[in-house]
Parts: C-alpha cells; sequence; structure tokens
C-alpha cells in the first residue's frame, strides 16, 4: 500500500465529497424543499460531537482509498476505471443506504432522491480522484 497515494487522494477526494455533497444538497433542496439538520434523529447544531458529521468526507475518501489500493488489480480489464469503481462504490455504500433510509425513516422524498443521486455523483467523482492519485 503506498501511503502518499492514500494521503494525497483521501484529503482532496473528502473535499470533493464535501463540495458535492453540498452542491446536490442545495441543489435538491430547490425543488423539494428540506433542512437536515430539523429531520428527527439529528443532533443539535450546537453539540460538539455533530463536528464529526462534517469529517464524514474524509473518512469515506481515506477508507476507499485505502480499500481501492488492495482491489485496483480487479479493474484492470475495465476501459474507464473510475467509472467502474465509483459505480460499484454506489451500488455498495449509495443504494443501499438510501434505500434502508427510504424503507425505515418518515424522512422527506428529497432527502432519499439527495442520498440515491447525489451519493452516486459523489462516489464516481472520489472515484475518479483516487484512480488519478493511484498507480
Amino acid at each position: 500500500m503506498n501511503t502518499k497515494e492514500v494521503l494525497i487522494s483521501g484529503l482532496l477526494g473528502g473535499l470533493v465529497v464535501l463540495i458535492i455533497q453540498q452542491v446536490a444538497y442545495y441543489l435538491v433542496k430547490m425543488i423539494w424543499p428540506y433542512d437536515i439538520l430539523a429531520l428527527a434523529g439529528m443532533r443539535a447544531v450546537t453539540d460538539p460531537i455533530m463536528m464529526l458529521f462534517f469529517v464524514y468526507p474524509w473518512v469515506l475518501a481515506f477508507c476507499v482509498s485505502i480499500a481501492y489500493q488492495h482491489i485496483k488489480t480487479a479493474f484492470t480489464s475495465c476501459k474507464n476505471k473510475p467509472m467502474c469503481f465509483g459505480f460499484l462504490l454506489w451500488l455498495i455504500i449509495g443504494l443501499p443506504s438510501a434505500f434502508l433510509v427510504w424503507s425505515s425513516m418518515d424522512y422527506p422524498i428529497s432527502f432519499t432522491i439527495n442520498s440515491l443521486f447525489g451519493s452516486l455523483i459523489y462516489l464516481i467523482a472520489l472515484a475518479y480522484v483516487i484512480v488519478k492519485f493511484s498507480k
């Protein structure tokens, strides 16, 4: 495992995920308004632990970057490695998560739409960053 690749792709990937998450949230919110921080079960914004909510993109990026270091040879036959890897990530992370929220929580449909399509976009973008910085 190349530590430098993991660090660079983790830091940049986390930033890309954060930006895309925020843009997707605001775009969906323009069509179907909702406030993520007002949903049942969310901590209050003033709770110090809530700061960790904003660290999630980097936790995800570092975990995915480490995983890619171990499975990157599986994508040698794929013509567009980032797209294949990103779509696989969405199938493993984004789709089940959106399904879980939709089927078990009484959140607005816009939250589920954002979770479903926002994760598709940011996971593919994350895959592009990780593949670009991996040998």
